[in-house]
């Protein structure tokens, strides 16, 4: 009984520990330290349920800051999660057998349960996650399953590099080749 009991304390102070780490502000950090480690580092937002770039200046950084986006997604986020899109609320639930989603809603089913999502917020979110540049693609990172556009959550963390503009949607961010302007 002695070790059940420990055994939740130990879970209880480790949860906590997980949910001030990802619900710690974004810290950019600084420069004023003895061997500063800059370079693109990546924060949990709570209020979009994911995990974004930023520039980070090397030395300080807060709680939140994963060196991958993998390591942040699996710190911060269940594996069974399942949301509206951009992390928005449900408006009802549904599930396979039976779509009883309000007018405006889409029933969308997860491993177990559905959610009725708005489809005017469902349509938005696919329209900031598949955006175009004027010149080329948006940049993009190699991942497991291939390749994935870098999205940052503010253009003002710096994340996109050198000879690419960042590029600042309604909740998202993503950066595009520089255009070569005409000699």
């Amino acid at each position: 009984m002695l070790v059940l009991l420990v055994l939740l304390c130990l879970m209880s102070v480790s949860l906590e520990m997980t949910v001030g780490r990802c619900e710690a502000p974004m810290r950019p950090g600084h420069t004023d330290c003895e061997m500063p480690r800059d370079g693109v580092r990546w924060f949990y937002d709570n209020e979009l349920d994911d995990c974004f770039e930023y520039f980070y200046y090397g030395c300080g950084a807060g709680p939140n800051s994963f060196t991958d986006y993998y390591a942040c997604r699996r710190y911060c986020t269940a594996a069974d999660r399942f949301n509206c899109a951009g992390n928005t609320e449900p408006t009802a639930s549904c599930s396979r057998r039976y779509n009883t989603c309000p007018r405006g809603s889409t029933c969308i089913i997860g491993f177990v349960t559905g959610r009725c999502c708005d489809i005017e917020e469902e349509e938005q979110w696919y329209k900031e996650t598949h955006p175009t540049c004027k010149q080329g693609r948006p940049l993009t990172r190699k991942t497991d399953y291939g390749e994935a556009i870098r999205f940052g959550r503010s253009c003002s963390h710096k994340f996109c590099p050198l000879g690419y503009q960042c590029i600042q949607g309604k909740r998202l961010a993503y950066c595009c080749k520089e255009e070569l302007e005409n000699w």
